[in-house]
């Protein structure tokens, strides 16, 4: 190895990338330790783990720049507090799984409220749903086709996005900032949509009388539980989201809709 320390550094890196193929994840602890110098040196040379796979060819073979700091530790963030709980996850674990260290992340984020509350700002989920809500709420189309289309978007981003949701539903009783987050940029914002497209089709006869915020919880909770069913009991559930949408959308309307003799027919 060169005898100056970011000679080592790089040539420890290209090493273990050699070994484990680009692929596969390489830590900076390996490369320190393979380096014989402490993380705080690599950090010295290298600001962040991106750096330091750039400078030893590890570049994106696309070309492409890599995501901003506060990007990756946004998503970092939710990935670990999914996995761990907001109390339990830590600062540090969140840098080395963003590729930075802990002082820069501490540039980006003071402390996890900031974190916390960044996740709701950075997150595309609400605003994707959001607007698929505004549209169905505007349309002119029956329940069936508004429902099915909302689920649709809905299961996909919840699959996307699968840690935000345990974090909601594990974090949201404990700690104040998520359940902000939650009322703000979630389901606070996409329940009272869908709950009017309830009550504007019950106003129209198409369905019978009812709680339109019992009917919207029922398919934000059927949505809400397939996306957290699905990892662990992949094999047991409708391999095809599209069937599933239809059956849960199904589902809903043989309960609400108005009989023959309530609309007059």
């Amino acid at each position: 190895m060169g005898e100056h320390p970011r000679d080592r550094i790089l040539d420890a890196t290209r090493a273990l990338l050699c070994e484990a193929g680009q692929d596969r994840p390489v830590s900076v602890g390996q490369v320190a330790a393979n380096a014989h110098v402490s993380r705080a040196t690599v950090y010295r040379y290298f600001p962040d783990k991106t750096a330091l796979l750039q400078a030893a060819g590890a570049g994106d073979p696309n070309g492409t720049l890599p995501a901003e700091p506060r990007a990756r530790i946004v998503e970092a963030a939710l990935e670990v507090f999914g996995e761990r709980g907001i109390h339990a996850a830590t600062m540090a674990e969140i840098a080395s799984r963003a590729g930075l260290s802990v002082s820069g992340l501490h540039w980006h984020f003071k402390n996890k409220d900031e974190l916390v509350a960044a996740i709701g700002a950075s997150i595309p989920i609400a605003t994707t749903l959001m607007t698929e809500a505004l549209r169905a709420e505007r349309d002119d189309a029956d329940l069936e086709t508004q429902l099915a289309s909302l689920a649709t978007v809905a299961i996909r981003e919840l699959r996307r996005r699968r840690a935000m949701v345990r974090v909601m539903i594990l974090e949201t009783g404990i700690h104040p900032d998520v359940a902000r987050l939650a009322r703000q940029h979630t389901i606070g914002r996409f329940f009272p949509l869908l709950t009017a497209i309830f009550e504007r089709h019950a106003r129209r006869g198409t369905i019978r009388p009812g709680s339109a915020r019992a009917r919207a919880q029922v398919i934000v909770g059927m949505l809400v539980v397939h996306a957290l069913l699905r990892p662990t009991f992949d094999e047991l559930l409708e391999p095809d989201d599209d069937v599933t949408v239809r059956e849960y959308v199904q589902i809903m309307l043989r309960g609400v809709l108005a009989s023959r003799q309530e609309d007059g027919s």
